[in-house]
């Protein structure tokens, strides 16, 4: 009977520990919390435990050992649903915030500290999307006296090369949040699942074409109905569903089976995530390039107005071109690796918006290395740039590894970590300007004693 292998009776076996760990342990917690005013947050000990989420106030995940990766990819294994499990979990159990405690132990080539502000910017995209609005980086510690180093690392807070600019991640992670909290996806597809079965294999295609989804577990069905045609659970309605039932839905199999399409791309873009948000009654499309090259296509939403694209790493945002036919709004869509987008509808088109400006792009400077400090992990090189007649918003472009820090003329304008470069246009003056560029390193050469190669590219 317990031969290794699931079957039935191992089934039930492990549908009855579950409830009653559930139930004794998870629901206890649950409603001393609850009873004492305290928020119960935290994690349940697998990443598809979707039904033990609804004993916390704030439903969690623990995304650790590089279980998804950009490398990898964020489809891809069991853990690939984590980030959903949370979110979905409280946006079908009317919790504002899920949380995830994300970045611990996700060094790259299982050397200790060889984690990279690159990935920590693919990591916070890749749980935004998916609906995460709480998070918990791991970790930030107080001292690297002894062995304490080598606890948990890697530390992505004060003890590593990003920490003087870890206000550009806050405010990202702060305005993620945002958008992500008191908002409702418009998903139309439920996938039907039970906890420590959550489906991954078979909603690959549902992210491959930007069709949004939910996961529903089984055990909510009961607090849903089914009305002409469309399942309704707390203020969402789906019109497909994916997985078994008897209730009066269309039930299909694949993504292959839907026929509409809210986000859609002129070419197939596999890499390209998309959550469609309604806040306060503002209509908003949440952008991803979740792969590892530029993504540049015409893409066209259902919906009228005008449509203001939001860089959230940046704050800045400009009015999109766009044309209207047939009901849907069409716009070329850029982005660049690592980069993500914020469309924001206005749908009564009373407000002005400026449009992005044109921008000088400075390419293919000599850079020379001009001073090399092992002990601080840096590499400086300058250059020098003649300020042309006419150019405007000049914005520097260069490619390096790991973090850079820009000087025009002895005056620092910004610090940059997956390629974004610089833009140098207000530190310009007429004539020739000197550019130095300050590379650091990963910390993993300085905690790790390992070579990792930095420096302009």
């Amino acid at each position: 009977m317990f031969d290794g292998e699931e079957n039935k009776t191992v089934k039930i076996y492990g549908r009855l520990i579950r409830e009653r760990l559930n139930n004794v342990y998870y629901k206890r917690l649950y409603d001393w919390c609850g009873a004492h005013g305290i928020a119960l947050m935290g994690h349940p000990k697998d990443s598809g435990d979707i039904d033990e989420e609804r004993f916390f106030h704030i439903p969690g995940q623990d995304l650790v050992f590089r279980w998804v990766s950009p490398e990898n990819g964020g489809t891809v294994g069991v853990h690939s649903v984590q980030a959903k499990c949370s979110s979905d979990a409280a946006r079908h159990s009317g919790r504002r915030r899920n949380m995830n405690e994300c970045f611990g132990v996700c060094s790259r080539e299982n050397i200790p500290w060889y984690f990279t502000a690159d990935d920590m910017k693919w990591y916070i995209d890749w749980l935004g999307v998916r609906g995460v609005n709480m998070f918990v980086p791991h970790a930030f510690y107080y001292s690297l006296a002894g062995k304490r180093k080598d606890e948990r690392p890697p530390d992505v807070g004060p003890n590593n090369i990003w920490w003087r600019h870890y206000k550009l991640f806050s405010d990202y992670i702060k305005r993620v949040s945002y958008i992500m909290t008191d908002s409702e996806n418009c998903a139309k597809t439920a996938v039907l699942c039970e906890s420590g079965a959550v489906p991954y294999e078979s909603v690959k295609k549902l992210y491959e074409r930007q069709i949004e989804f939910n996961y529903l577990p089984y055990s909510l069905l009961n607090s849903a109905r089914a009305e002409n045609g469309r399942l309704k659970i707390v203020g969402y309605e789906y019109k497909y569903i994916i997985g078994e039932t008897t209730l009066p839905i269309k039930s299909i199999k694949s993504a292959d089976e839907i026929d509409e399409r809210d986000f859609h791309t002129s070419i197939p873009e596999k890499d390209l995530r998309v959550s469609h948000l309604i806040k306060r009654g503002v209509h908003m499309y949440f952008i991803v390039n979740e792969g590892e090259n530029d993504v540049g296509v015409k893409a066209d939403m259902p919906l009228s107005g005008t449509p203001v694209a939001m860089d959230l790493w940046s704050g800045e945002y400009y009015k999109m071109p766009s044309i209207f036919k047939d009901g849907r709004t069409y716009i070329d869509l850029s982005l660049e690796r690592r980069e993500s987008l914020l469309i924001l509808f206005d749908m009564d088109g009373n407000n002005e918006y400026t449009a992005m400006p044109e921008q000088t792009v400075i390419d293919g400077l000599d850079f020379k290395l001009i001073e090399e400090n092992s002990a601080d992990i840096t590499k400086t090189y300058a250059a020098c740039y003649e300020k042309q007649a006419g150019a405007r918003n000049e914005f520097l472009r260069v490619k390096f590894d790991e973090m850079a820090e820009c000087y025009v003329n002895g005056t620092f304008c910004g610090a940059s970590f997956f390629n974004r470069g610089f833009c140098i246009g207000e530190y310009l003056t007429d004539g020739i300007n000197e550019i130095r560029l300050v590379i650091t390193g990963n910390i993993a050469n300085k905690y790790s004693n390992k070579k990792i190669p930095y420096g302009l590219n």
